[in-house]
């Protein structure tokens, strides 16, 4: 068939399966042909704009595609062994399956391609570009990739072994790790990563428990609920490290400097068990008989607390849930009730306290948020500043209690007792039921809203009938 009779035609053109063996198509523009399965063999493509090209099951053997366009092309299954694509951008493309054996990619931009499954062995890739690639299951035998940037891309089930990798990388059990690579749920267990640079790092969700990471380098790594359970990271570089929701339960914090994590980097942090001290901790955070509390801090629902010593412990700020055991201490004037550490400043996750005897309890600006507190006693209890959202009160007698700049918006204050009970900024906005009693001067109001009109507490100066 006569290529130039048919080059005008490319851009809508179906050319399935077809031989241009060894033709010359340099420069040409094939817009966004469908060339699936079409033979290419040894054809001069320099400069050509394949961009957005459907070149599934193509032979592309030995051709030479220097300088072309292939961003965002289909590459498929294709064939490319010993291809010439020496500045080539290949971008966007997806190359799963295809085989690129023995190809010359000198400077070629592979950034966020995916190539999982694809065979890169014995390829000439210096200056070769893989950011935010997709890499997973790729073979790169014998593949020399010491002068390639690979930032923030994702692998693992690599196959084969690399000739050379870049300074501060290494393959191991099948993963590139090094600065920046992308390892979101990897499972290294035990793993050996110690004095290796991992600044940003994406491990979320990684299982990493008793991997060695003493002195590493873990600037803007992000641990995001990763499992570093008995991990070492003793004298290892934190600087706007990510550590929500992670478990480092014991875990070796020798010698750390944690100061410089970041405010709300250490959101859901799980501890307990952790050995050796840290230098240096985050502003209000401490560390107590092996918990890192502060801010943000977690300690899970059915966590075993027995014997944990806590009397020097600041409870603000750190999500409690319902434990085991019992503490050897608690800071003076806390108390643990079933199962719940009661504390100024405690997040307590959906408690369930019904019927409880909390009468004069310290919980100023405790997270109480659906608590059930139905029939509980919480005379004289201290809950100024408490986020009591939501919660359940139905019956519970408040008779005395400090609420000054409390929340109960929304809560269920059905035959609760306020008598007595310090009002003062308290937030009571959409709460439901009618309370038994109330403070002399405090009223229900509804407000003039005729489509959602919600009750809410207001005090009065007289009674205006």
């Amino acid at each position: 068939m006569d290529w130039g009779a048919r080059v005008n035609d490319l851009r809508v053109s179906e050319l399935a399966s077809l031989d241009y063996t060894g033709q010359d198509l340099s420069y040409r523009n094939f817009g966004r042909a469908k060339l699936v399965g079409v033979r290419l063999v040894g054809a001069d493509l320099r400069g050509a704009d394949l961009s957005g090209v459907d070149l599934r099951g193509a032979d592309l053997s030995r051709a030479d595609l220097t300088g072309a366009d292939l961003s965002s092309a289909k590459l498929q299954g294709a064939t490319l062994v010993e291809a010439v694509l020496i500045s080539t951008d290949c971008s966007h493309s997806d190359f799963r399956g295809a085989s690129l054996e023995g190809a010359v990619a000198l400077r070629t931009n592979f950034s966020r391609a995916h190539m999982s499954g694809a065979d890169l062995s014995q390829m000439q890739l210096d200056g070769a570009r893989f950011e935010h690639a997709e890499l997973t299951g790729v073979t790169f035998n014998s593949s020399d990739l010491s002068e390639t940037l690979m930032a923030h891309a994702s692998s693992a089930h690599l196959r084969g072994r690399p000739s050379a990798l870049p300074d501060g990388w290494r393959m191991i059990r099948g993963f590139l790790i090094g600065p920046g690579a992308r390892l979101a749920g990897c499972a290294l267990p035990g793993v050996d990563l110690s004095e290796m640079d991992l600044d940003l790092v994406n491990f979320q969700s990684a299982h990493l428990e008793s991997a060695n990471l003493r002195g590493a380098s873990l600037g803007h790594t992000d641990f995001t609920k990763a499992d570093l359970s008995g991990a070492d990271l003793s004298g290892a570089y934190f600087r706007w490290t990510r550590l929500g929701g992670a478990r480092l339960t014991g875990a070796t914090i020798d010698g750390v400097d944690m100061s410089g994590i970041g405010p709300n980097n250490m959101n859901g942090l799980i501890t307990g068990g952790l050995q050796g001290s840290p230098t240096r901790l985050p502003d209000h955070w401490c560390l107590v008989d092996g918990y890192l509390l502060g801010p943000g801090a977690a300690i899970p629902r059915q966590h075993n607390v027995g014997g944990v010593d806590f009397s020097s412990a600041d409870f603000t700020g750190v999500e409690v849930g319902q434990l085991l055991g019992t503490p050897k201490s608690l800071p003076r004037g806390s108390r643990m009730l079933n199962g719940y550490i009661l504390a100024p400043g405690v997040q307590l996750s959906t408690p369930q306290l019904r019927g409880a005897d909390l009468s004069g309890v310290d919980l100023k600006g405790a997270g109480l948020s659906s608590a059930d507190l139905r029939g509980a006693d919480l005379s004289r209890a201290d809950l100024s500043g408490a986020d009591l959202r939501c919660a359940s009160l139905v019956g519970a007698d408040l008779t005395g209690a400090n609420l000054i700049n409390a929340r109960l918006e929304r809560a269920d204050l059905e035959g609760c007792q306020l008598e007595g009970a310090k009002l003062d900024l308290v937030k009571t906005s959409g709460f439901t039921g009618t309370p038994a009693s109330l403070p002399q001067g405090w009223v229900a109001r509804m407000t003039i809203d005729p489509f959602s009109p919600e009750q809410y507490l207001t005090q009065v100066e007289s009674d205006q009938g």
